[in-house]
């Protein structure tokens, strides 16, 4: 069975390392997710707690500053107990959508996972994850509230 599942979030970011241009500077978006998962169905009659999803992808970024973990802005914004997520990698469109699945992924017993992340409503990028596929991406939550 597959479900689709689609929500925003508004998080801030710059892309840090090995990058010039102007996202280098902080800036935000109005993110858009389209999740596409295919399993089996459980006892309930769910491949999938939707409440689930909201919880791993929409309030994990949500008014969040995502920087890459070496980012020099990451102290400051700890300094002022800002909530941020820390990618050990760029905090691009392709890498949260890689970050996601991995998240997702690693919580159900899923076979496949796919995640589009739009920054703008032309501008995207798409990431599947199959069961027992590694990928190397690592992250941390960081909340004051």
């Amino acid at each position: 069975m597959k479900i689709k599942w689609e929500k925003t979030f508004d998080a801030s970011h710059r892309i840090y390392k090995d990058y010039e241009g102007k996202c280098n500077n902080l800036h935000g978006h109005t993110y858009k997710v389209i999740i596409e998962i295919e399993g089996n169905i459980d006892e309930r009659g769910m491949v999938v707690d939707f409440n689930l999803l909201k919880h791993l992808v929409h309030d994990f970024y949500d008014h969040k500053i995502v920087l890459h973990e070496d980012d020099p802005l990451v102290e400051c914004l700890k300094k002022n107990s800002q909530n941020m997520v820390l990618l050990s990698q760029n905090p691009t469109a392709e890498n949260i959508a890689r970050q996601i699945a991995c998240n997702v992924m690693g919580h159900l017993e899923i076979e496949y996972i796919t995640v589009t992340v739009y920054e703008t409503a032309t501008q995207g990028a798409t990431f599947t994850l199959h069961k027992g596929e590694n990928t190397k991406i690592e992250w941390e939550e960081i909340n004051y509230q």
